[in-house]
C-alpha cells in the first residue's frame, strides 16, 4: 500500500499560541508520522530551535519529516537538544529536507532520489528513509515540491509551476513503481497543490488515477466544513 500525504501540520503556522498540551496527538498503540513545513528554520535563531524543541516533545510522534531547513547547523543543534530523537538534514539548497526521528527506531537508510532531476523538484530531490517497524519494512519519501502558480495546469509550458508538480509527481510514481512495488511507501511532505481541484488543474491525477495501488491519506480532509 502507498500513501501520499500533504501539509499535515499547517495549524502550527496558523495559531502560533497555541497550548502546546493540546497537540499531544500521539499514541502508544500506533505509528505516528508528521510532515511539517518549518518556513526558513530557524527564522528567530535559537528561539526558534527552542519552541520547535519544546512542540516535537509534546507531539511525542515517532518520525517528523520536515521542510525548509536553511541552516543545517542549527537543525543539527535541535536535534542534540532532544533527547530521544535522532535526525538527519539534506545540505544541498536554501531550503533543504529532513526527518527526526525515535532513536529507538531501526532505520536502515536515508538518501535522495531522482537527483538529475533538478528543474522539476525545484533543487529539492526527494529524501528517503528506509525503516523496518514491528517485522514491516518502510519506505518514506520527504518532498517539497515547487510553489507557487495561477492553479491553472499549462502542459504545454514548462515553466508552468504546475506543470514542474505535475512532473515531479510523475517522476515520483514512476520511480516508486520501478523500485519499491513490493514494499509500503508513504509519500509525505509540503507537495504546494491541492487534492480537491478539477481534473484539468489537478497535478496528482497520476496517484488519484491508480487508485488500486495508491490512497491519498487526506483525501477527504479539504471537502469538510471550514469551520472545523
Amino acid at each position: 500500500m502507498k500513501l501520499i500525504m500533504k501539509k499535515a501540520l499547517i495549524i502550527f503556522l496558523c495559531f502560533p499560541c497555541i497550548v502546546y498540551s493540546q497537540i499531544d496527538f500521539s499514541n502508544q498503540n500506533s505509528f505516528d508520522i508528521i510532515t511539517w513545513n518549518l518556513e526558513w528554520f530557524p527564522k528567530q535563531g535559537s528561539v526558534t530551535v527552542d519552541s520547535v524543541k519544546e512542540i516535537i516533545e509534546v507531539i511525542n510522534a515517532e518520525m517528523i519529516a520536515v521542510q525548509e531547513i536553511n541552516n543545517v547547523s542549527d537543525f543539527n543543534q535541535l536535534v542534540n537538544n532532544l533527547d530521544s530523537y535522532n535526525g538527519y538534514s539534506t545540505n544541498t539548497s536554501n531550503l533543504n529536507l529532513g526527518f527526526i526521528y525515535k532513536n529507538t527506531l531501526n532505520v536502515d537508510s536515508l538518501y535522495t532520489i531522482l537527483n538529475s532531476e533538478n528543474y522539476f523538484f525545484a533543487g529539492r530531490f526527494p529524501l528517503v528513509l528506509e525503516m523496518s517497524y514491528q517485522g514491516e519494512d518502510y519506505v518514506i519519501i520527504n518532498n517539497h515540491f515547487k510553489c507557487c502558480g495561477d492553479g491553472i495546469l499549462d502542459l504545454s509550458n514548462n515553466n508552468d509551476e504546475e506543470f514542474r508538480r505535475f512532473s515531479a509527481i510523475n517522476l515520483l510514481k514512476t520511480y516508486v513503481d520501478s523500485n519499491y512495488s513490493n514494499k509500503n511507501v508513504l509519500i509525505l511532505g509540503d507537495l504546494n497543490d491541492l487534492v480537491e481541484e478539477s481534473f484539468n488543474n489537478n497535478v496528482f491525477m497520476p496517484i488519484i488515477n491508480d487508485s488500486v495501488n495508491y490512497l491519498i491519506a487526506d483525501k477527504y480532509i479539504p471537502y469538510q466544513n471550514t469551520a472545523n
